[in-house]
């Protein structure tokens, strides 16, 4: 992709599919002043992971609770499965909501707890056990029907959680942070069983979380919210590559955002002077970046290279190493630009250098490929830029 250019070949809609779900101009006031969602518009396709992410206040929870039917838009529209939902009812609607708390009946064994949706609905005894089997089995917990949630672990109570609620059949499934309350390496574990059970009984899925791993993990399309409006929408690859806002590319992993002036544009892509006077090539660029204006050079920590000596290819940066974290396969560094901008790079734990180069100039360099710029706002600055970085 060069310059501006912008392709979304995930969207439902584009591809002339009936999309599962569809919020048009959807906004929610809670009294005279705060607007917890402002005017959103997405698609959700059949068979799609979708994830909502953003920060805590940003209006995913709203989104997603009206999506359930706890909360009623202000005005706008939501159509479920081809259904007008604004104003049905929660029972009435063909979605499930899974709670970080998975609110398991600790009375009931496993078969019960899933069975419990589908004998409400006074389905045939028969049809019920069918039901029952087939999510146990898609969760992976057949053996453990007979058993209890107090007897199972976090991750398998959670599983059960998803398996009740998918023993509904509802057309969109919708989870609410439900890897909150496990530790990490459980956690990173149900990412991929989250995936691999979605891909199997083939519905929708509108995943809320404020971790970008998650969202990148586990999603095949992400909404990015911020004060209650989608700041980008797009596959994990293009959110994270390619971010369209300045808020997008600092809150999606870690980011180096440096600030400069655009000099050159042609076919290739952009030249950008940073404040130090280096000169830095990026082939891709937002909308909204020409010569003569202002820029913030976002480039990724693993696509920065540490250069003991001044390169004699790519274009590099002059540096100073402030500090070094051991990470196990890498190693990260903060390094310093002449003009005071904070760098962040990944080495591989192999290729650390000797500590003697912390007392002179390094460079880093990145190529044409892995630098991507972003216009920069005038009520922006290189310390705003800094600080929406998690990296900082």
């Amino acid at each position: 992709m060069r310059v501006g250019e912008v392709k979304d070949d995930a969207d439902p809609i584009a591809r002339g599919e009936t999309p599962a779900i569809v919020l048009e101009r959807v906004t929610k006031r809670f009294g005279e002043g705060t607007v917890a969602v402002n005017d959103i518009s997405f698609t959700v396709g059949k068979s799609e992971f979708f994830s909502l992410l953003g920060p805590s206040g940003c209006g995913k929870t709203t989104t997603l609770r009206m999506l359930a039917g706890f909360e009623t838009p202000t005005t706008g529209r939501i159509v479920i499965d081809g259904q007008d939902a604004v104003t049905l009812p929660v029972h009435k609607r063909n979605t499930n909501l899974v709670f970080q708390n998975y609110a398991l009946f600790p009375h009931m064994t496993i078969q019960q707890n899933v069975a419990f949706g589908p004998e409400r609905k006074r389905l045939p005894r028969k049809e019920v056990q069918e039901r029952v089997g087939e999510v146990l089995e898609a969760v992976r917990l057949r053996d453990y029907a007979s058993r209890y949630p107090r007897e199972l672990s976090g991750g398998q109570q959670q599983r059960v959680a998803l398996a009740r609620a998918l023993a509904n059949r509802p057309a969109v499934l919708l989870l609410d942070e439900p890897l909150g309350a496990l530790d990490l390496k459980l956690r990173e574990n149900m990412q991929f069983e989250l995936k691999r059970i979605q891909r199997e009984v083939g519905i929708s899925f509108v995943y809320v979380t404020h971790d970008q791993g998650e969202a990148l993990t586990m999603s095949d399309r992400i909404a990015v919210m911020n004060l209650g409006k989608v700041e980008h929408l797009g596959a994990p690859e293009e959110v994270y590559l390619r971010p369209k806002t300045l808020f997008t590319a600092g809150f999606i992993g870690q980011a180096n955002l440096l600030p400069g002036a655009i000099e050159t544009q042609d076919a290739s892509g952009l030249g950008v002077r940073l404040g130090d006077g280096s000169l830095l090539q990026a082939e891709t660029a937002a909308d909204g970046c020409g010569v003569g204006g202002n820029a913030m050079l976002m480039i990724r920590p693993e696509h920065l290279r540490l250069e003991l000596e001044r390169p004699g290819g790519d274009p590099a940066i002059p540096v100073r190493l402030k500090d070094e974290t051991f990470q196990g396969s890498w190693a990260r560094y903060t390094a310093e630009t002449r003009d005071g901008v904070r760098i962040v790079l990944l080495v591989p734990s192999d290729a650390r250098p000797d500590p003697g180069v912390f007392e002179r100039d390094v460079w880093v360099s990145c190529k044409a490929e892995h630098a991507y710029a972003l216009p920069q706002d005038d009520d922006v600055d290189a310390a705003t830029a800094q600080a929406l970085s998690p990296s900082a």
